[in-house]
């Protein structure tokens, strides 16, 4: 029985370690965010449901209720605007597998993106879209 206590007690301290173990610069991003446009134009509008969600260095994008992509999330706070890159570890297509790097401001309760494609080695430089090229997402907290 005694075993089993201290098993237990050192799990949740691993489990609080591992919660804690955040980087400052992802903080702001932790929890549900909800899209609410793509390219400018309302998400909801072109019948598309969605959200991301980041816990700790990880993300995961819901669309319509489905999966669409996982993967890990870096940010350079240190920059401006922040640069953040993303590690595709299942998404769309030929996604899976693919660094897709890009911008990001947060503004209280709003995110907006500006990502490259998947695979694309070159980050956006602005917010100024490149048509049939990247995509700027704005989300709101949920």
């Amino acid at each position: 029985m005694r075993q089993a206590v201290i098993l237990l007690v050192l799990s949740l301290a691993g489990t609080l370690a591992a919660q804690q173990a955040v980087p400052k610069e992802l903080s702001p991003l932790q929890g549900s965010w909800t899209l609410t446009s793509i390219n400018g134009q309302d998400a909801a509008a072109q019948g598309i449901s969605g959200d991301i969600t980041f816990t700790g260095d990880t993300y995961v994008v819901t669309i319509n209720g489905s999966v669409d992509e996982r993967g890990t999330v870096k940010i350079d706070a240190s920059k401006k605007p922040m640069l953040i890159d993303l590690a595709i570890t299942e998404g769309p297509g030929e996604s899976s597998n693919k660094r897709q790097l890009g911008l990001i401001e947060i503004a209280g309760d709003t995110i907006r993106f500006h990502m490259a494609a998947p695979g694309n080695p070159k980050r956006p430089l602005n917010f100024d879209p490149i048509p049939d090229h990247d995509v700027i997402v704005v989300t709101k907290k949920k």
